[in-house]
């Protein structure tokens, strides 16, 4: 990192490649982690849509349910483009 005139570090973003790693990485990682627990969240409403009482769901979460879906919420871009090559990925009715 650089540090401006003021001695704090600024992050650069510019065409010198040199500082690319210092805001591509941490930008990547972001939308890997935020689109991983979206996920999530998301494979959890559906798995629960069905009960009898999902809203119950909601509030008490049911742990072992979410903690399988979080180890397969890893391969979280995968599964997002095959479920938008199938067609499944955006509701149709909205």
């Amino acid at each position: 990192m650089l540090c401006g005139s003021d001695g704090l570090p600024h992050l650069i973003v510019s065409r010198d490649q040199r500082h690319w790693g210092e805001f591509i990485t941490p930008w990547i990682l972001f939308l890997y982690i935020a689109g991983w627990i979206g996920w999530v969240g998301r494979s959890y409403l559906i798995a629960i849509r069905d009960e009898k009482k999902p809203t119950r769901k909601e509030i008490i979460i049911d742990v072992p349910l979410a903690s399988r879906l979080v180890f397969c919420g890893f391969s979280c871009p995968v599964a997002a483009y095959r479920e938008f090559l199938n067609g499944e990925l955006i509701d149709p009715t909205v």
